[in-house]
């Protein structure tokens, strides 16, 4: 009987101890975080000496981006902004609270620096209740609230789709001045960014700025994103397509004039440049300081169309014309020379109705020579310009 007694009594203290030092632990949470935010007031700025700024530090996490707009001039990034400062007013000492050196606690009951996304567009801030923020006991905080932010960036398409950009993400106080909030920049960070399919990073800047407003001076970081776009899908389906059909534009002179296809060919390569145009005016913003040469490119290519079409014209109709009216002696040695044909016998240079001249040349081979004049005048042009696109893509790449 007193053996079972003197096992409860040693059971009862084993049990007695356990408890004891998990309250201890836990009390002493506790008690620090009832320490700390008894007098606390968040709407103070956390300095003993009122006279200097809070220093903040600035880093801004890219996950990645999750949408471009060139015609709205917007880019929407998906991250985080890493906030760094030190809170003078949340220290403690370790050894008094069992060694304790983190607290992890909701945001609104702490100082927070008022930085906002001064080139964002609709949303300037992070909904940041949602976000818990890191307390040490030395001090220093580390808040991170983050999610989809869209800003505003200034597009320049000239190069399109070799094109290379700059966005910037400005970060600066709303309300507290640089004598109150010194925001510093720790860059950009992309750690933990996936790619995207169709811009590549190529170049990031950090900068602080100082501006002044009505006589006060802020603080301002600017971020710098230089993203390359990746042509590719816009060679395939945009760029190869127009030199295809400037292609076709040349083969129209090569078209007999006996097929009855010359115009309608003319005219649906026309069509084809007019419906591309409308794609390139899709993705432009309306307001472009700078013309993309792909859309210079288009509309000359529309306007060599136009005067292929009025060409075509004119040669079916020197292709069906009689012989009634025999051809200037000019425009056969033109002829001539196009056409490489040389002079017949003066026994065989005239036809029995007179339709060719002394030169042999004919209405048809006036239209053959106009078809194969306009035919290496086009090839020149196209080929013109194709060097030039390749040049100023090779230049950006």
């Amino acid at each position: 009987m007193l053996v079972d007694m003197r096992e409860e009594q040693v059971l009862a203290v084993i049990v007695a101890v356990c408890v004891c030092v998990s309250a201890e632990q836990f009390s002493a949470e506790h008690r620090l975080m009832k320490r700390l935010f008894e007098n606390y007031n968040p709407m103070v700025r956390p300095r003993w000496d009122t006279s200097k700024p809070v220093d903040v530090r600035l880093t801004y996490y890219v996950a990645g981006i999750s949408g471009v707009s060139e015609k709205q001039q917007t880019i929407t990034l998906f991250g985080w902004l890493k906030l760094e400062w030190v809170d003078e007013f949340l220290r403690w000492q370790q050894d008094h609270y069992d060694n304790q050196t983190l607290l992890v606690v909701p945001s609104y009951k702490l100082w927070t620096p008022d930085v906002i996304f001064d080139n964002g567009v609709g949303q300037r801030f992070f909904d940041s209740q949602h976000y818990l923020a890191r307390l040490y006991s030395d001090g220093s905080v580390r808040w991170e609230p983050g999610g989809p932010m869209m800003l505003s960036c200034r597009f320049d398409l000239t190069a399109y789709p070799f094109d290379l950009q700059r966005c910037i993400i400005k970060l600066v106080t709303w309300a507290n001045t640089g004598g109150r909030v010194n925001t510093y920049t720790g860059g950009l960070d992309f750690t933990f960014y996936e790619e995207n399919g169709e811009w590549r990073i190529v170049q990031t800047e950090a900068k602080n700025f100082t501006f002044i407003n009505d006589g006060e001076s802020y603080c301002e970081v600017h971020l710098f994103i230089h993203m390359k776009r990746k042509p590719l899908f816009h060679v395939l389906y945009i760029v190869c397509p127009i030199v295809l059909l400037s292609i076709l534009n040349c083969l129209v002179f090569c078209l007999p004039s006996e097929s009855g296809e010359k115009v309608t060919l003319s005219l649906n390569v026309l069509l084809a440049f007019s419906v591309f145009l409308l794609m390139i005016i899709d993705i432009m913003p309306s307001t472009a300081d700078r013309i993309p040469n792909i859309g210079v490119y288009i509309t000359t290519f529309m306007v060599m169309s136009s005067i292929s079409v009025i060409t075509t014209v004119f040669v079916i109709n020197m292709h069906q014309k009689r012989g009634d009216k025999p051809v200037p002696a000019c425009l056969q040695r033109v002829c001539q020379l196009v056409l490489c044909k040389r002079t017949p016998p003066s026994d065989d240079a005239d036809d029995a109705d007179g339709a060719s001249g002394p030169h042999g040349i004919d209405w048809k081979d006036v239209a053959r020579g106009t078809d194969r004049l306009a035919f290496i005048l086009f090839v020149v042009f196209i080929s013109s310009f194709a060097s030039v696109i390749v040049v100023k893509g090779y230049q950006i790449i």
